[in-house]
């Protein structure tokens, strides 16, 4: 009489480990790639709205200092605060809140040599450096742009 010939426990108990590992493996390789994407997302997204905010704080017309014998830091803070108000007014990504974009201080302004906190439009040199910043709702991406606003 001829022998059974089938699997051995030993058999069975390797085949099962080997396909364990492999679906361990795969399983571990799509979060690492669904992540990735969501990392990469975001940083689109902050990227798009930089860009759609800055575009449209050029397009915005300047805001002057009028700051001829006012207060040191007072114009700065009003023309700070008009442009986050315009770059907050764009377009966000589903889930970030306006407040997630903003204009870093101090707006600086050109002198005909550098740029300084000091307005010079009584001279008529009337440019400004804008910097944005925007961070995901996680906080994880901070991304920023300037923008060079002339009259």
């Amino acid at each position: 009489m001829g022998r059974d010939r089938g699997f051995t426990l030993v058999e069975i108990l390797v085949s099962i480990v080997l396909l364990g590992i492999s679906g361990v493996a795969t399983l571990g390789a799509m979060a690492g790639s669904a992540q990735g994407s969501a990392i990469q997302r975001d940083h689109a997204n902050a990227h798009a709205w930089l860009q759609g905010a800055a575009d449209v704080i050029q397009g915005t017309p300047r805001e002057d200092c009028d700051n001829i014998g006012g207060v040191a830091g007072e114009a700065e803070a009003r023309v700070r605060t008009k442009y986050k108000s315009v770059a907050q007014a764009v377009t966000n990504p589903d889930g970030w809140p306006a407040g997630d974009i903003t204009v870093l201080q101090p707006v600086l302004f050109w002198d005909g040599n550098q740029y300084q906190s000091k307005c010079y439009d009584e001279f008529n040199i009337n440019l400004q450096l804008v910097t944005l910043q925007v961070t995901n709702p996680s906080g994880k991406i901070v991304k920023t742009v300037e923008v060079v606003k002339g009259a």
